[in-house]
């Protein structure tokens, strides 16, 4: 059985994206939605099991304050 461990570095390396300073700057300004790194870091970091996992703690560049999620 895959570990949920597993399951999150599996996704995070699906998610990846290399993207070079010129391409960066123009879909920040075209682009409504948010960075690859940002729509897989924030929904992962803000779940419990993440968080006790990655022994996230308060102060980690990784926690937020809320866990809430919307799915």
């Amino acid at each position: 059985a895959l570990s949920y461990q597993a399951f999150f570095v599996y996704y995070a390396y699906q998610q990846r994206q290399k993207i070079n300073k010129k391409a960066l700057e123009a879909q920040l300004k075209t682009n409504p939605h948010p960075l690859d790194k940002y729509r897989t870091n924030v929904p992962l970091s803000r779940m419990e099991i993440f968080r006790t996992i990655y022994n996230i703690k308060k102060g980690d560049k990784m926690f937020w304050h809320s866990t809430n999620t919307i799915w």
